[in-house]
């Protein structure tokens, strides 16, 4: 029971006392049957907490003749001390809630209750009597003791039941993050709560009640503040203040306000700065959702932007996957949107930013890839094209191929097709290679074919360059030039160019120019030139011996020329006719011989019809 009950019930219990001194009790004369009652007496001072139970003890009923009584009564003090009892008793199980907390019971008490108050305030409409008090007096002190049993029940359960709500409520102030996000008011609410815990073990309840209160109400404080920091934070990280400023501003005046609530501590202000904080909350959420719904529109915007930028390159053609994955981030974050799922849209938003800008520098890559791709497909088509051009396969098909990919992918780089630009790029390289692989064969095939044409050019020019060659040999060996200079030189010269074109392997030329060395040199003309060296070296010995012989017939010419000369000098044609005839006609004979070159025979002419004549005259000495 609370001091403030105890102050009221000893202040009714002195009026009691004073009321009770003025009266005087009856006495009547009847002849009845009673039942015997004991009472006790409630003391004229109410002590601290404690009720005074009236027990009425029946007993066996008696009978009597005629017997003059005194009438019960009760004095008006203990009836207003048994009043006071049931009404503070009432007004704590109000004060604890317990009408609430067990209504039905507080109704059967209560109900209980105010039937005697009523029956007593009938009674003593008129003024007190003790006597006709008297009856009620047993029906207050079961009111009493039904509100000290009812409260008996109560207060556990009470305590048990604000224990749990303190529980409940620390469990939400953890569920806030109140040990971080308002460590000082949970540490409170702890402190409170351990008190609590002490009180109930004790069995004070009364003691224990308003902790566990008050720990429930520092405990919704710390979920409400650490509810209002963690708001505060996500406004302040996000910008959301500038959406809602005003707004923003009055949750910032009920956040202060709390603040000072908070520094006085009592249960009445503590329970105003929840309510301050609620508010603030509620600011601070309107905030915080109007601000999710700006951004998450904000979030949009740059989301469709992305998206046009990506589509200015054609990303959903040149990145279809991730393009694609982009759509569908960004369909999620405008249903997300629609469905009032600001914060969330927003996230989903910034992610299709994200992925449709990813699709963009995939296809600002691709669109590099590409550029390298046609430089290197210009590079290999222009060193192929001259490659084949150089080997006359200009026109083959595989550098037209080459050529006609390349035009394709410079017309699709221009219309941002970058992946089939590549491809065409790709195979435009693919195809010079091809041509350049075909130029490459080709050039094998035809040296191939070049290699055995010459080698049967050669195989075809070897015998005739043998046979030039040797012929060219026979005519050094005999020394062909000194008597044959026009052939041999002809031979000669024609033989250095087939040794020139041989060895630069110009076999066909080669093998013409030796032919007409070894015709130069033909066996007919090796054969006439022994021919006519027989010849000459013949007319040489001829003309040799001519000399020869010549040489001989001269002093044998000379002589018989002298002779004839004598023997004209001396007539011997007249004395000798028969001898000058004879020696003149034999040198006649020899003049005409020698002069014919036949000189051997013009000396025995001589010799033989000239000199011996003359001879026979000049040995008789005539001629002297």
């Amino acid at each position: 029971m609370s001091k403030a009950t105890k102050s009221l019930f000893a202040l009714m219990a002195i009026l009691a006392i004073g009321l009770a001194s003025c009266a005087t009790p009856p006495t009547a004369t009847t002849t009845t049957t009673v039942p015997s009652t004991s009472t006790t007496v409630a003391p004229s001072a109410p002590t601290d907490t404690s009720t005074t139970v009236t027990t009425v003890t029946p007993v066996e009923p008696t009978t009597t003749t005629t017997t003059t009584v005194a009438l019960p009564t009760v004095s008006e003090l203990e009836m207003n001390n048994l009043l006071a009892q049931a009404e503070g008793l009432k007004v704590d199980a109000q004060k604890y809630e317990l009408d609430i907390l067990l209504p039905d019971d507080y109704k059967a008490v209560d109900d209980s209750y105010t039937a005697v108050a009523e029956e007593y305030k009938a009674v003593t409409s008129g003024g007190f009597d003790g006597t006709k008090a008297f009856p009620i007096k047993a029906k207050l002190e079961a009111s009493v003791a039904d509100w000290e049993s009812f409260n008996g029940k109560g207060m556990p359960l009470k305590t048990d039941a604000e224990r749990d709500k303190a529980v409940n409520m620390r469990a939400k102030a953890m569920e806030a993050d109140g040990p971080t996000l308002a460590a000082d008011r949970y540490a409170k609410a702890e402190d409170r709560l351990t008190q609590a815990n002490a009180a109930s073990e004790n069995k004070d309840y009364a003691a224990a009640i308003p902790s566990y209160k008050y720990s429930a109400s520092a405990y919704e404080d710390a979920a409400e503040k650490a509810k209002a920091n963690a708001l505060r934070e996500k406004i302040f990280s996000n910008g959301y203040a500038k959406y809602s400023s005003s707004y923003f501003k009055m949750g910032e005046d009920q956040y202060a306000a709390e603040e000072a609530l908070w520094a006085t501590g009592s249960p009445d202000d503590l329970a105003a700065g929840v309510a301050d904080l609620k508010i603030a909350n509620s600011y601070y959420e309107f905030v915080a959702d109007k601000g999710a719904e700006y951004k998450s529109f904000e979030g949009k915007d740059k989301a469709l932007e992305a998206q046009n930028m990506a589509l200015s390159v054609k990303a959903d053609v040149n990145a279809p996957e991730e393009y694609s994955g982009a759509s569908d981030i960004l369909a999620e974050g405008l249903s997300n949107q629609e469905k009032g799922s600001y914060e969330s849209a927003y996230m989903w938003f910034g992610d299709a930013a994200a992925a449709f800008g990813s699709a963009y520098d995939s296809t600002q890559n691709l669109k590099a890839t590409t550029e390298d791709a046609i430089a290197n497909a210009e590079d290999s088509v222009q060193k192929s094209d001259a490659k084949a051009t150089e080997a006359d396969f200009g026109d083959n098909v595989y550098i037209k191929e080459a050529k006609d990919r390349l035009d394709k992918s410079k017309v699709q780089y221009g219309d941002q097709l970058f992946s089939d630009s590549t491809s065409n790029a790709n195979e435009a390289a693919n195809y010079s290679t091809m041509s350049d692989n075909f130029v490459a064969s080709e050039i094998d095939r035809l040296a191939k074919v070049a290699a055995e044409k010459l080698a049967a050019e050669k195989a075809d020019a070897d015998p005739a360059m043998a046979d030039a060659r040797t012929r060219l040999a026979w005519a050094d060996t005999n020394k062909l030039g000194s008597d044959y200079p026009k052939q041999y030189n002809d031979a000669k010269a024609g033989m250095s160019a087939a040794e020139l074109s041989y060895k630069n392997e110009r076999y066909i030329p080669a093998k013409a120019l030796a032919g007409d060395v070894s015709t130069t040199l033909s066996d007919d003309f090796q054969s006439n030139v022994i021919a006519d060296r027989k010849a000459r070296e013949a007319e040489k010995a001829a003309q040799a011996q001519l000399a020869a012989d010549k040489a001989a017939a001269d002093p044998a010419m000379d002589d018989a020329r002298n002779r004839m000369a004598w023997a004209n000098d001396n007539g011997i044609k007249a004395d000798y006719p028969e001898e000058y005839s004879d020696a003149s006609s034999s040198m006649q004979a020899a003049e005409f011989t020698y002069s014919n070159g036949d000189y051997p025979l013009a000396d025995d002419q001589r010799q033989g019809r000239l000199h011996n004549p003359l001879r026979r005259f000049q040995g008789q000495g005539s001629l002297r």
